[in-house]
């Protein structure tokens, strides 16, 4: 089952769409474009996926264990956003660390991607916080930072990771 959830990013909040796994962002609310002439990322839908949801053809080379976390980065400002890292961070009872560092290329203005993080869960049990985090090093100068970063709160059982 893929899942996912309304999320909040500085003062954005995103809604889930109905439909297909590689559907696009659609914003609860609007976006203020100014004339800076700067680029600004945005973290919008979190989704997780276990390998129960995934095709074959999708999970061939992909262990049992492992669940994809996906996120979508979208630059919400009207310059091209050069090469940028995005962190992936889980935090739980029996963790708190990097999930993963994941390379994220150039965005015109408007344009999003997904990007994806691969999450063992062997042994995990309970609820955690995922957190991802665009331009996570500050690599170029953004119109704003506040909506860099978004949560969402998951619960592992087995090998299964579901939004809360």
């Amino acid at each position: 089952m893929l899942t996912s959830a309304a999320i909040s990013a500085g003062d954005r909040t995103f809604q889930p769409m109905a439909g297909s796994y590689n559907r696009r962002l659609t914003e609860a609310v609007e976006t203020t474009v100014t004339d800076d002439g700067k680029a600004d990322l945005a973290v919008g839908l979190i989704r997780t996926r276990g390998a129960a949801d995934r095709p074959a053809e999708e999970g061939v080379g992909i262990l049992p264990h492992v669940a994809e976390v996906t996120a979508t980065i979208e630059n919400v400002g009207d310059a091209l956003a050069g090469e940028t890292t995005t962190r992936f961070w889980v935090r739980g009872a029996d963790v708190d660390r990097e999930l993963r560092i994941v390379h994220t290329p150039e965005l015109l203005p408007g344009d999003e991607i997904e990007v994806t993080a691969l999450w063992d869960v062997r042994g995990r049990q309970g609820t955690y916080v995922i957190t991802v985090t665009a331009d996570a090093f500050s690599q170029i100068d953004e119109v704003r930072r506040d909506n860099n970063s978004a949560t969402a709160h998951v619960a592992v059982l087995g090998t299964r990771v579901e939004l809360v």
